[in-house]
């Protein structure tokens, strides 16, 4: 799709799970990294943006990243 952007909202408070669940693997790959190439495969978007209170956690899969604008008030 042209001029389609995509922001995957990653790295909340894990209050129910206990544990960041984007980076929890999964048949070798985090979480985030399955949704990632689904995004990819599927929609093939002109930019995909990621919003994290921890970029430093996600550095490894390359996408520009900008912190929450209202931290802590959930999607």
């Amino acid at each position: 799709m042209l001029g389609l952007s995509v922001v995957l909202m990653a790295g909340g408070q894990s209050r129910r799970m206990g544990q960041n669940k984007a980076l929890i693997a999964l048949h070798g790959r985090t979480i985030i990294e399955h949704i990632l190439a689904r995004v990819q495969a599927g929609l093939e978007p002109a930019e995909i943006l990621l919003i994290t209170h921890a970029p430093e956690r996600y550095a490894f899969i390359g996408l520009p990243s900008s912190p929450d604008v209202l931290p802590g008030n959930g999607a």
